[in-house]
């Protein structure tokens, strides 16, 4: 009998001391990684989370558990344990760590809808055997997804017949086709040699060269209004979201075409820029930076009312030859006038109605 209490007693220091131990111990010099194989892609397509967790002491984990707070839209494919807290996804992953062990997970990871998101801290919790007692600690990872909206066939979207869509021979651009001939006139120094219309010099015995008639540079501003109706303010709601969001997916898929087109391209918006109060405006370009910083915009866009759009337009920089393609779900008499005194300035104006039966709202 006094064995058994001397070894009851012996177990219950045992436990005693790994309780005190491990709670101390366990999560020292345990370390924790996450890293996505990509931190930019389309609305639908995966990723890869990797997770990378490492015991660098000899005393060993029996148990650690990490918990990764995800935003809703990134959804771990084909797993279980990720439940949903008030509105946010927690995902988490148990590990038993040897004395010097490194352990990596890999986890495919489905992107839902466009944005910006972070998913930049977990929680370490651990402790000894029995769960007498734990410890944890935040880790942060400051890593963040860009999502852009999925890409529409723009060739099968029915547009209104603006000048890009078109050849618009008029010198307003000052840019000399070479393809476009408007005649024949005196040499002038200064022009090149290649531009010289030798049947005519010798004709004439004196030197001519070939006139460049002008062609347009074709430039567009995609505006897109966020009010799905003119009583709107604000935030828009969950039954009026799909028709915006499809606007938003129609303006970058456009933009995307264009650009690729040679034409300039530039937006505008009502709505505002994530984390700020801006609503947006980005001159026309053509570059491979204006075609980032567009993608760019379009992933990081709230879908809020920050101004009226007719006011919005009215704001606009005072630009002239320009097309501009006004995405809506309505149109009224406001935004007319408005559409009105941007013709005035020697701009076209088309639009693409989200609805039908939008015009007069």
């Amino acid at each position: 009998m006094t064995n058994i209490l001397w070894i009851a007693l012996l177990v219950a220091v045992m436990v005693l001391i790994q309780s005190l131990l491990l709670s101390k111990l366990a999560l020292k010099n345990v370390s924790y990684t996450r890293t996505f194989s990509k931190t930019k892609l389309y609305e639908g397509e995966e990723l890869e989370m990797i997770e990378v967790i490492s015991n660098r002491k000899l005393l060993p984990v029996p148990w650690i558990r990490v918990e990764t707070r995800l935003p809703r839209e990134l959804r771990i494919v084909g797993n279980d344990n990720q439940y949903d807290i008030q509105g946010d996804m927690y995902h988490r992953s148990a590990f038993t760590l040897a004395p010097y062990q490194q352990i990596t997970r890999r986890h495919r990871v489905k992107v839902l809808k466009r944005g910006y998101y972070s998913a930049s801290t977990a929680s370490l919790t651990s402790g000894d055997l029995f769960g007498m007692s734990n410890c944890s600690k935040q880790v942060e990872l400051d890593l963040f997804v860009t999502c852009y909206p999925a890409p529409v066939p723009v060739e099968d979207i029915p547009l209104p017949s603006l000048k890009w869509q078109g050849e618009l021979v008029v010198k307003r651009y000052i840019m000399p086709d070479v393809f476009l001939y408007g005649g024949i006139r005196d040499y002038t120094i200064g022009d090149p040699i290649k531009t010289v219309h030798w049947g005519a010099t010798a004709s004439t015995g004196v030197l001519k060269v070939k006139q460049n008639d002008y062609t347009a540079q074709p430039r567009l501003l995609i505006a897109l209004n966020v009010q799905p109706t003119e009583s709107v303010w604000g935030e828009v709601s969950p039954s009026d979201m799909p028709d915006i969001e499809r606007g938003i997916a129609l303006a970058s898929s456009l933009a995307a075409y264009l650009l690729e087109n040679g034409l300039e391209v530039g937006f505008a918006t009502n709505g505002r820029y994530k984390s700020t109060e801006d609503t947006v405006y980005i001159e026309p370009a053509n570059s491979y930076e204006q075609g980032q910083l567009l993608l760019d915009c379009f992933a990081k866009l709230q879908v809020y009312r920050q101004r009226s759009f007719h006011q919005f337009l009215e704001s606009l920089p005072n630009f002239r030859e320009c097309d501009v393609l006004v995405i809506t779900c309505y149109v009224n008499k406001e935004i007319e006038d408005a559409a009105a005194d941007l013709r005035s300035k020697g701009n076209s104006v088309g639009y693409y109605m989200l609805r039908s039966g939008g015009e007069g709202a």
